[in-house]
């Protein structure tokens, strides 16, 4: 993934759950290959009874995996931890997934079927949801659990945080994991037993496969990790000429609070922008306090409009008021400075902080 490629939109909220499905799409057909044409072959073909704890296990360390790959390449980390931290959480995530579908087929065996059911769940043939719900939210789990252990460790060892701190997101990994894993065995479920009629898809277990394992891994990438906001810096862009395109940084290097100031006068200035443009000699100021917070003041009489999506937000300065008048920004909105002919847009932006 690149940063560069995501941008501060909706997109951003999906980017993972794009990156996750097609690591997914890619592992079914690496296993049916496997399973099909390979293992016939070379003579070495798994039995039916570990079908299923192969292909669970497997996907579910993929996910992680590439929950990792993903956070690491958007973050520029090093080379060795773009490798080795994915290859952590893809070890966990498979140790827990073989782990629980071994506890989920005892429980099924032992404790949750009668006995004149038990030679019907043993077949390792069967693909009732109603015997391989908990087979399915074990390994969805287990995916969540892997990726969190390791984001867990290493912020531990880079930060030294403290208790609370290193154990923030557990719900997203592992409430989210299970979710995803019940969301797709409900998927699996329906296109094996009833099809998708709808679009001509009829019952059938070799979709509903690959129909399940898919819902599996977009759901995970949605609903585990995202791409976080911290990621982004505000600026400030001209979209008027004569400066149309130039464009400012709001926050410092550091990361600490900071304040640009935009006027037309000509020293001391973040922006200098032309009077005959209408811009005062101090128009307007963008602030953030480091924390991801954006917001603008009007410092001038002139006239300062904010324009966004059905709201509109005029800043002029009032002196019968104490301080000047402030809102918070989002991004893509619009501040209009002077009226008619005489007029300079800017437009707030979110960009990779890489852009500097």
């Amino acid at each position: 993934m690149n940063i560069y490629l995501v941008p501060f939109t909706w997109f951003r909220h999906v980017a993972v759950s794009l990156y996750t499905t097609g690591a997914v799409v890619m592992t079914w057909w690496v296993l049916l290959a496997i399973r099909v044409w390979i293992s016939p072959k070379i003579g070495i073909v798994w039995l039916p009874a570990v079908e299923g704890v192969i292909v669970l296990s497997t996907v579910a360390a993929v996910l992680a995996a590439s929950s990792l790959g993903a956070e690491t390449t958007l973050r520029r980390q090093a080379i060795l931890e773009r490798i080795l931290l994915p290859i952590g959480a893809a070890l966990v995530a498979a140790l827990f997934a073989a782990s629980g579908y071994a506890i989920a087929h005892i429980l099924h065996l032992y404790l949750l079927v009668p006995r004149a059911e038990m030679e019907i769940v043993a077949d390792p043939t069967l693909t009732s949801l109603r015997y391989r719900l908990l087979e399915w939210a074990f390994a969805g789990w287990s995916a969540g659990m892997g990726a969190y252990t390791i984001r867990v460790l290493y912020r531990k060892f880079i930060d030294g945080l403290g208790f609370g701190a290193s154990f923030a997101g557990w719900w997203d990994h592992l409430g989210g994991g299970l979710a995803s894993g019940l969301f797709g065995a409900a998927i699996w479920h329906n296109v094996g037993y009833s099809g998708w009629k709808i679009v001509g898809i009829p019952p059938n277990l070799y979709w509903a496969s690959a129909f399940g394992l898919i819902a599996w891994g977009f759901t995970f990438g949605l609903l585990t990790w995202g791409v976080p906001a911290e990621l982004y810096a505000g600026w400030i862009r001209v979209i008027s000429a004569p400066r149309g395109a130039h464009r400012i940084p709001i926050d410092h290097a550091d990361g600490k609070a900071a304040e640009r100031f935009i006027g037309s006068f000509t020293r001391g200035l973040d922006l200098h922008l032309p009077a005959e443009r209408g811009v005062a000699e101090l128009h307007v100021s963008f602030v953030t306090d480091g924390q991801q917070n954006y917001s603008v003041r009007g410092l001038s009489q002139h006239h300062l409009l904010v324009k966004r999506p059905l709201e509109r937000v005029d800043l002029r300065y009032d002196p019968r008021r104490p301080a000047p008048l402030e809102t918070d920004l989002q991004p893509e909105d619009r501040l209009i400075l002077g009226t008619g002919a005489q007029q300079t847009v800017l437009e707030f932006l979110l960009l990779p902080k890489e852009e500097r």
